[in-house]
């Protein structure tokens, strides 16, 4: 089970800072930290709503990304999810916040050469929201296409 049901309400802040006329930031946070308090939030995806209300830092949170029994400093969809919200979380803070995103997604995005999704760990990250509202997002937006 996730963390916490923390799911929800990681995709309601994903929400208010991509289209913050779809949902406010401050229930997103407000979701985000009563989550964060909850006794399952160990649980994935809870550490993320710890970190995004900045009750655990980047160092807690990234061995946590490691699947049972697997190499930490492999990439894996948790580790991808992981700077997805840290991608939200410093444009969200940021004066240049949405700029910086593009830029950003652009390479965490793109499957080609990419150490997150190559090979047959492309079809793990179709079932990701976030990966899929990512994709999204930027084909919305100017610039060059995604690959």
């Amino acid at each position: 089970m996730a963390g916490a049901n923390t799911r929800t309400s990681l995709l309601l802040y994903a929400a208010s800072v991509l289209r913050p006329d779809t949902f406010p930031a401050e229930a997103a946070h407000k979701l985000l930290r009563e989550k964060a308090n909850h006794w399952r939030v160990k649980n994935w995806p809870g550490p993320i709503a710890r970190y995004i209300v900045e009750a655990a830092s980047e160092e807690e949170v990234g061995p946590k990304t490691a699947y049972r029994n697997s190499d930490q400093a492999e990439p894996t969809a948790h580790s991808w999810q992981f700077a997805f919200y840290k991608l939200l979380k410093s444009s969200a803070a940021s004066a240049n916040g949405m700029g910086t995103l593009e830029g950003e997604f652009q390479s965490l995005l793109n499957v080609k050469g990419s150490e997150y999704l190559a090979g047959i760990k492309f079809f793990y990250f179709l079932r990701l929201e976030e990966f899929s509202l990512a994709r999204y997002w930027s084909s919305k937006r100017s610039g060059p296409q995604l690959t």
